[in-house]
């Protein structure tokens, strides 16, 4: 949240495979989840206002689940 990346950098920081986040980046973003700036390989992905906005909401969520 506090650090937006490209892929790689995603990846890296998840430990997961390039092409796994990829798809999963294109879910949320399709979704408006994330927003993005940049081309290709200097994308940058952001969470999208509606997220934020939801923040505290999405907080209680994964509190009532045990998540969090």
């Amino acid at each position: 949240m506090e650090n937006p990346s490209n892929l790689n950098g995603i990846s890296r920081s998840l430990e997961l495979n390039y092409r796994t986040v990829e798809h999963h980046i294109r879910f949320l973003e399709k979704n408006n989840l994330i927003v993005s700036e940049g081309d290709k390989y200097g994308r940058v992905y952001f969470l999208s206002p509606m997220l934020i906005s939801n923040s505290e909401k999405l907080d209680y969520i994964f509190r009532r689940a045990g998540l969090k």
